[in-house]
């Protein structure tokens, strides 16, 4: 959960390097990444696409979906001892990343992943809805300007709030 909420990339990439090890698969970027892969598609999660240079993406060259991390919160809030990743993201205006950065009237209602690079900038989490039920979504921004990507990302989350 503090790994998610405060977008630790050093516990990241750590916590990758155990999955690997627990493998007895080594220990390098290369076998991390691979843990990680394998462990999205044993869960049954779609990783066409996925291209991962290490397990924090702060690395040139890593790629994923919205498809991908969609079906990461699913399984989150569905799968046990997973539901404690979802629990753990950071909630706009209150907690984590988002506490500063991502706001609206509707921020108790989400509990978000985000991320912010030069080339990238990205949000994925859940939303409880108004009317009821919770609703798993991502959104991923490629060349942003001028953090034209926040407040886009922002807008949409906060119309599903309300769907």
């Amino acid at each position: 959960a503090f790994m998610l909420r405060h977008s630790d990339n050093t516990l990241a990439q750590a916590y990758s390097a155990v999955d690997a090890l627990k493998r007895q698969a080594g220990n390098s970027i290369k076998t991390d990444t691979q843990a990680v892969a394998d462990t999205l598609a044993e869960q049954g999660i779609d990783t066409s696409g996925l291209q991962m240079a290490d397990c924090s993406g702060l690395t040139p060259g890593s790629k994923v979906s919205v498809t991908t991390l969609i079906e990461v919160q699913e399984r989150n809030l569905t799968a046990g001892i997973a539901t404690a990743a979802a629990e753990g993201l950071s909630i706009p205006g209150l907690v984590g990343t988002a506490r500063t950065d991502r706001h609206g009237p509707d921020n108790g209602l989400f509990r978000v992943k985000t991320g912010s690079l030069d080339a990238v900038t990205s949000l994925a989490g859940n939303v409880s809805r108004v009317k009821g039920g919770v609703l798993s979504f991502a959104v991923i921004v490629n060349d942003p300007e001028n953090q034209v990507g926040h407040q886009g990302e922002n807008v949409m989350a906060a119309k599903l709030a309300k769907l």
